[in-house]
């Protein structure tokens, strides 16, 4: 036996052995565009003024740093780690 049901918005579902069937879809904000930064709330970045060459060297410059920053504390972890009994 089916009966009749209405979703928070009103639209028409039905019942099928504990089951509602039916819904609407609403993109967050109105938006129809189907950008998904539409839908997370992502505002659209301010243009800098610094060429795409060079901010990728300096980008990728702080990258190196960066991951032999992590490799040196990775070491000490695991030499942490030894000490205590848990590392190989």
């Amino acid at each position: 036996m089916r009966s009749a049901c209405a979703l928070d918005d009103g639209a028409p579902c039905r019942k099928q052995r504990g089951r509602a069937i039916g819904a609407t879809v609403v993109p967050a904000g109105g938006d129809e565009d189907g950008t998904p930064g539409r839908y997370v709330g992502a505002e659209a970045a301010e243009d800098d003024d610094e060429p795409f060459d060079e901010k990728m060297k300096r980008l990728t410059a702080t990258l190196r740093e960066q991951q032999a920053e992590a490799a040196k504390l990775g070491s000490a972890i695991a030499a942490s780690l030894k000490e205590l009994g848990y590392g190989s």
